[in-house]
């Protein structure tokens, strides 16, 4: 069985994100504990807010993320 390696960072009893406020359309920098930066564009989110799907700059895939992923999302502004 793999341990999970706690990460100070992100600790694994963080509360889920509130995303109520992103849109689709909107301009957003996700950074990934450990895993680095993915910025582009909200594609879509979940009409509950716990689903964002992010479409990078470039010619990468669409990226799905879970508000209780540990991510954090930015906005510029």
């Amino acid at each position: 069985m793999n341990a999970r390696i706690p990460d100070p960072e992100f600790p694994a009893d963080v509360p889920e994100a509130d995303w109520t406020s992103l849109r689709a359309g909107q301009d957003v920098t996700v950074i990934e504990g450990g895993h680095g930066k993915v910025t582009g564009i909200i594609d879509a989110i979940s009409a509950d807010s716990r689903v964002l799907w992010v479409r990078p700059t470039g010619p990468l895939p669409r990226r799905l993320f879970l508000n209780s992923d540990p991510v954090i999302i930015q906005t510029p502004g």
